[in-house]
């Protein structure tokens, strides 16, 4: 957590030059958080973190805010000038000369946002946040796959920085995110694609760009005359993108369940691909699609209408355009719409104060109050969707619970033997002893129903979605033919690909150690699972067979696996206490002594890419009795239940630096579910008292 005098801004003079790092373009950034008028040059723009809200009598508004930062990027060490069909890596470095800061990269391959890792056991994803001390130096390597690119081609990889991605403003009574969010990019790179590179599915480009005449009096919209050039012209001297709905000095966007504005771009010459951001996701807003082509000309102006689907977003969010360089010619750099909020709820302009502003306790301040979320029925379970969403499992039907509006909204019916599965925008309702799965957005409104090729009378299947959207994993076991399997469908061509396949408990298969099926499939990025896997530990002449469950990392396009052996010091040498989160596998062990359950107060957990698990120490043992880690692993919640004293404790972890951010021993009463939403900073937790949800910020 920052200090209270870190809270971020206002507005920021800004200087940008250009410095030579191993002959590769380096930016060197200086900005001071001030009440003056904004000097930018050219598309070289920075930004700074954001607000903090505080009920503190010390929170300082956005507009009130100073800063003093500065940093210098560039490339490091070998710059890759050719794909040979093996994953790249670049090394970046960030020279911080100015107070602590909050960052990230953005990485495109022609014009594409590119997922990456920090390492090369990591995990993909668009983005992710680092922070860096004052005067330290910090070098990231990061590591990608080029997309979309054929044999004999040759691509442009840019690199966009942003500062601070995690500032959000807290209403609309000051409407500015300048210079939170925006960019600066080191000089765009070009390589040779000697092998085709994987196809991303989002990356469809529309062609809706419209081009009109730049007139005398529009061009003089961008005239501001100087000492030494009286013909100077903003549209001389830097493309200009911008992003509204009525006019482009607007405050801020409105919407309601579907979302429309106007982009355009003119200036300096460039071609570029237009990709629209919100919330740091990119929507398909282009015709339906994620990319639109645009051609910068400097005697006409590039334009065209969005439109996209709002109707799951919270009451405020931001929005922004990003503008990516084609072809590498010279030096061309990543641009963007300055970042605007948009507004679903009713307008808000009122001054904010303590009384108004969420809290967000300090580590030695936690708040000791819950919310309460009163449910329609008894919910059996609660599954975070993200973002201050939240599916509640009836014993018949599934509803949702958003926090934008308060409301809970049923969606569809459930038979016993459904469970589901949250998506990026709705969520898939599967039959664990049937053969299809049907997905849905969040209204309910069934989108696809696909079918599988699982023998007829299974029981007790598995089922997963990759991380990427693309693919479903399901298992079974065939006792009639002897052979247990995991299967790959492909959501698009409704191609199914047998990734491993088992035989059964046959005389061949008894041996230690072999693999006699596949019972539970956790989850999945691109080409990995994670799955639970049955083990032949003992067996003996007269046909006593001991099985123990065993955690197993799958290639999916060659079948290749490891097994996750853990030390058996426990009385129960098979896998306990395994609870599947959003993007995690967790493991928890009891230990044997005593007449309750004793924990050893240790968290293991893998996301579903990672070969290995990383561990977490609590700060006691018996409070790993059940833990719920959030969405991207930053946050761990655990509940200290010791039913020998009665005492019930609820803690927070800021899963990095290791430290309590919350806790709270007024959640005296029992607990069935948990979940941890890091978007809304939100810990759920389920209760038999009045069945309802208790909510609480951290």
């Amino acid at each position: 957590m920052k200090d209270k005098s870190k809270k971020s801004g206002f507005i920021a003079k800004i200087v940008a030059v250009a410095a030579a790092f191993i002959c590769v373009a380096a930016v060197s950034v200086f900005l001071i958080m001030n009440n003056n008028k904004v000097q930018v040059l050219g598309n070289m723009e920075s930004v700074l973190s954001g607000a903090e809200e505080s009920s503190d009598e010390s929170y300082t508004h956005p507009r009130d805010e100073h800063h003093r930062y500065g940093y210098n990027i560039g490339y490091r060490g070998d710059i890759p000038t050719e794909y040979n069909g093996k994953e790249l890596t670049l090394d970046i470095e960030m020279t911080n000369i100015g107070e602590d800061i909050k960052y990230t990269y953005f990485v495109y391959v022609n014009g594409i946002l590119t997922e990456y890792k920090m390492s090369a056991e990591g995990e993909k994803a668009p983005f992710h946040t680092l922070s860096n001390e004052e005067g330290n130096v910090k070098t990231t390597r990061l590591y990608f796959t080029p997309v979309n690119c054929k044999k004999g081609e040759k691509a442009t990889i840019c690199i966009a920085f942003m500062i601070n991605p995690e500032y959000m403003l807290p209403d609309t009574s000051y409407v500015n995110f300048f210079p939170n969010h925006n960019i600066t990019s080191i000089n765009p790179l070009e390589i040779t694609i000697n092998v085709d590179t994987p196809t991303d599915e989002k990356s469809e480009i529309a062609d809706c760009m419209e081009k009109t005449p730049v007139t005398k009096e529009f061009e003089a919209e961008f005239a501001a005359p100087q000492p030494d050039d009286k013909n100077y012209n903003r549209l001389d001297k830097q493309t200009i993108l911008e992003l509204y709905q009525d006019y482009p000095t607007e405050d801020y966007l409105k919407g309601d369940d579907i979302t429309t504005a106007k982009i355009r771009a003119m200036g300096l010459p460039g071609k570029y691909i237009l990709s629209l951001y919100v919330n740091h996701e990119t929507v398909p807003c282009f015709d339906g699609k994620y990319y639109t082509m645009c051609d910068v000309e400097r005697e006409n102006i590039s334009q065209c209408n969005v439109q996209f689907d709002s109707s799951n977003l919270p009451s405020l969010s931001h929005i922004y355009i990003m503008a990516i360089p084609y072809i590498k010619d010279g030096i061309s750099w990543a641009d963007k719409t300055e970042t605007k909020l948009l507004s679903l709820g009713e307008e808000d302009k009122t001054e904010t104060t303590t009384e108004s502003v969420l809290s967000v306790p300090e580590i030695d301040e936690p708040s000791e109050n819950a919310e309460m979320i009163v449910t329609r029925g008894t919910p059996e379970k609660i599954i975070s969707g993200g973002n201050g969403k939240l599916y509640l499992q009836y014993s018949n039907s599934f509803a949702l619970y958003s926090e934008s509006n308060g409301n809970e909204t049923s969606l569809v019916s459930r038979k016993a033997t459904e469970n589901l599965i949250p998506m990026k925008n709705g969520f898939a309702v599967y039959d664990r002893d049937g053969s299809y799965m049907k997905m849905y957005d969040n209204s309910g409104k069934l989108l696809n129903e696909h079918n599988f090729s699982i023998p007829e009378g299974t029981r007790n299947n598995s089922f997963a979605i990759n991380s990427e959207e693309t693919k479903i994993l399901f298992s079974y076991t065939d006792y009639s033919n002897k052979v247990s399997r995991l299967v790959a469908y492909d959501i698009h061509t409704s191609k199914e690909s047998v990734a491993v396949e088992f035989a059964t408990i046959t005389e061949d298969s008894l041996k230690s150690g072999n693999i006699v099926g596949v019972s539970t499939v956790y989850g999945a990025d691109k080409n990995t699972a994670t799955l639970k896997a049955m083990s032949i530990k003992n067996f003996d002449t007269n046909g006593n067979i001991d099985i123990e469950d065993v955690i197993m990392t799958i290639n999916l396009e060659n079948g290749e696996y490891i097994l996750h052996e853990f030390e058996d010091k426990y009385e129960n040498s098979n896998i306990n206490y395994l609870i599947n989160q959003k993007n995690y596998l967790v493991l928890l062990n009891d230990s044997p002594s005593g007449a309750y359950h004793e924990f050893d107060g240790i968290v293991r957990y893998k996301g579903f890419a990672d070969k290995n698990f990383s561990e977490f120490k609590c700060e006691t043992g018996n409070e790993t009795c059940l833990v719920a880690l959030s969405e991207n692993g930053r946050y761990l919640a655990t509940y200290d239940d010791n039913v020998i004293t009665g005492e019930v404790t609820v803690r927070v972890y800021d899963v990095e630096s290791g430290k309590v951010i919350y806790t709270t021993d007024k959640h005296s009463y029992e607990v069935t579910g948990m979940q941890v939403d890091e978007q809304a900073r939100s810990l759920y937790i389920l209760s038999p008292i009045n069945w309802s949800i208790y909510v609480y910020r951290f």
